[in-house]
């Protein structure tokens, strides 16, 4: 019980944490969460992960929801998958680095930037 407790309440209390830090950077404030594609609810787990699909799924709505709340603040928070192959290279540091919030908040995108289904 205390892991999945753990999973469910760890991003709202490293979002709370990192608020106000991230509000005083002047509009660069960016937070990013990296998960695995295979986390998205429209793919099938061939691990059967099942008791860390819903805290990915919370995680990424979490995200999703902070995308929108937190723009007046100067905030872009963004979700993006890699696989357990990709490396930190320019295009992944490119896609985080370039990639703007619109106003009705982030997708789910891939390493090279393309948008993924939630």
């Amino acid at each position: 019980m205390e892991i999945n407790t753990l999973l469910a309440f760890k991003p709202f209390w490293l979002a709370n944490r990192l608020k106000s830090a991230l509000a005083a950077s002047n509009g660069r404030g960016k937070l990013v969460l990296l998960t695995r594609s295979a986390a998205a609810m429209t793919a099938p787990d061939p691990a059967g992960s099942y008791l860390e699909r819903p805290f990915r799924a919370a995680a990424h709505a979490l995200w999703k929801s902070m995308s929108v709340e937190w723009q007046p603040l100067g905030i872009d928070c963004l979700v993006v998958t890699i696989d357990d192959a990709t490396a930190v290279d320019t295009a992944l540091l490119a896609t985080i680095t370039e990639t703007n919030v619109p106003p009705e908040g982030c997708v789910l995108q891939d390493e090279a930037g393309r948008p993924l289904g939630w």
